[in-house]
Parts: C-alpha cells; sequence; structure tokens
C-alpha cells in the first residue's frame, strides 16, 4: 500500500492533499523518509514526498494504518515537527486507512489534535469510489488500484473483479502493460489477508512465470483457493451451530424441559457456537430454563 502511494502519488493523494491546502499541489515526488540519522523508528514515516512547484514548497509525510495505533497520538505531530526542523520546509501529513473503523479512528485523532488538524488528511474507503462503479472515462490504472486497495476483500465480490480484470481496459492490449498492472492488484488485493495468503501469489509468480503462466492466471487461481478456503471455513461453521443447536434442543427433551416461543426464536438464531455450548453445559449441570437462558451472550456472564 505504501508503494501504490509512493508510485501513484498523483491520483488520490494529489487530490486530497490540494483539498487540504486549498490549492493545486503540482507534481509530487518520493524523496528520502529518513528525517534525521538516529536510530529512532520514529524518525522513518512509510514515506516521503516533495511538493517543490507551488508557492509553497512542501514535504508529505506518508502513513499506512492497517489499524488503530494509539501511539500514532504521539508520533504523528513528531514528524510533522521534525520533516520542517531537518528540511526547513512546510509539511503535511498523508494517511491512507485501509478499512473504515480504522479511517474513522485516524480522523478522529486528526480533529482532537490542533497540531494535525490543519496539517493532515486522510484517505479511507469512503473517499476512494468502487471501481465497477465508475463510468468508462474514470476508470484508469490510478482509479483500479486504489479501488482494489480499498474494497476488494475476497473472491466473492465478482462486480468489482469482473471490472478490476476487464480485458477491455485500455491497457488490457498489451500484454506488458497488462501483466504489471495485475502483478500490482496481485500484490494489493490480499492486503487484508494473513502474511502466509499475502506471500502466496508472489511466490507462485516465482517459480510460474518461467513456465508461462501470467499474472492473471495467478491472481484468478490464487483467488479461487482463497475462496474455496472461505467456503470450507463457513461450512465447517454451519455444522458446529447445527450440531450444537441439535444437543442443546436433544438434552431439553431428556430433561423434559421446554422453551417459550422467544427462547426457541432465540435458540434458533443464535449464530454463536460458544453460547450454545454453555446453555448445554448450564442444563446439562441441572440449571433450571430461566436460570441458564438468563445467560442472551456470554458477556453476561
Amino acid at each position: 500500500m505504501t508503494q501504490l502511494v509512493l508510485s501513484q502519488p498523483q491520483g488520490w493523494p494529489a487530490r486530497a492533499l490540494a483539498s487540504l491546502l486549498s490549492q493545486p499541489i503540482g507534481t509530487l515526488t518520493v524523496t528520502d523518509p529518513v528525517l534525521r540519522p538516529a536510530a529512532l523508528s520514529e524518525s522513518r514515516p512509510d514515506g516521503l514526498l516533495a511538493a517543490d512547484e507551488g508557492p509553497r514548497p512542501t514535504r508529505v509525510i506518508v502513513e499506512v494504518q492497517l489499524r488503530p495505533d494509539d501511539e500514532k497520538e504521539r508520533s504523528w505531530p513528531w514528524y510533522l515537527a521534525l520533516t520542517e526542523r531537518t528540511t526547513g520546509l512546510f509539511a503535511v501529513l498523508l494517511i491512507a486507512a485501509l478499512d473504515p473503523p480504522t479511517a474513522d479512528w485516524a480522523r478522529a485523532l486528526v480533529a482532537a489534535d490542533p497540531r494535525l488538524t490543519t496539517r493532515a488528511v486522510v484517505i479511507g474507503p469512503d473517499d476512494v469510489p468502487r471501481f465497477d462503479t465508475l463510468p468508462p472515462e474514470q476508470r484508469t490504472i490510478d482509479t483500479a488500484l486504489w479501488s482494489s486497495a480499498m474494497h476488494l476483500r475476497g473472491p466473492r465480490d465478482t462486480p468489482l473483479l469482473a471490472a478490476l480484470l476487464d480485458p477491455a481496459l485500455p491497457w488490457g492490449s498489451d500484454r506488458d502493460s497488462w501483466n504489471h498492472y495485475v502483478e500490482a492488484l496481485t500484490r494489493l488485493a490480499p492486503a487484508v489477508a494473513s502474511q502466509d495468503e499475502r506471500s502466496t501469489p508472489m511466490t507462485q509468480a516465482a517459480t510460474e512465470m518461467n513456465g508461462g503462466e501470467d499474472w492473471v492466471a495467478i491472481f484468478r487461481r490464487t483467488y479461487g483457493d482463497i475462496g474455496r478456503q472461505e467456503a470450507r471455513q463457513e461450512g465447517r461453521e454451519e455444522a458446529a451451530l447445527s450440531s450444537g443447536k441439535y444437543h442443546l434442543n436433544k438434552l431439553l427433551r431428556v430433561r423434559g424441559l421446554s422453551l417459550t416461543p422467544d427462547l426457541t426464536e432465540q435458540v434458533e438464531a443464535c449464530q454463536d457456537v460458544a453460547l450454545l455450548d454453555f446453555w448445554h453445559d448450564r442444563l446439562l449441570a441441572g440449571d433450571s430454563v430461566e436460570q441458564c437462558f438468563a445467560v442472551r451472550a456470554l458477556g453476561q456472564r
């Protein structure tokens, strides 16, 4: 994701920064993110961009947030102060958050700190339209990659996948351009998956590109594999729920107990295997129906 911001700064980053500064940002170029040669992790943000064409030369600190992090309350103002002290130039902060809760958290942190309010801007999923909703003239590589990073969460989002992999896209007619594009999608799309899942397409690519398989095939097959894994996991969860409800109802019958219509509906609607097991164990221990089902969620224990 950091590479996306640094390699495509004239797209969403430039628009967000122009909105923050109420003026065009000009051409953005990558510069050295090490703000000081000290061995401090907080002296190295994810990236640093230079905007030197406008009336006020500016340094743009890039931060990619995968999750809320309370340490940023201290480090973000520090980045701004350290950048200005080191470069002698005005500094702003660009934050890319990959999910809505993290974006909301980042905006709240920025809004609550007067050192950040006019010096930081957040790009989250709500700021980036889905690629499959854009008219053809707005379907660029920039919008495709940002939409993939912000919105693609798995192989079941077939409308977005179909739009991203539509061979009729302007760059789809050139094999090399197309493969570079789908390589970028492969790196971005699994950003919400585990580290093992993120490494899978790249490992495959290293061995299979020599055999003639292109990035589109790797992308499609990898997402298909993840989809089958998700389907198997859902199947296991559904089986566990059915089993839990079956044994709970069987124990009620054995004990000669009955449930009110409201409790019957509650059991049938339950999607928490641990809660079903808790009810079963309490009934097995001799609790009455009223005692057992007084707990409507495990957090009430």
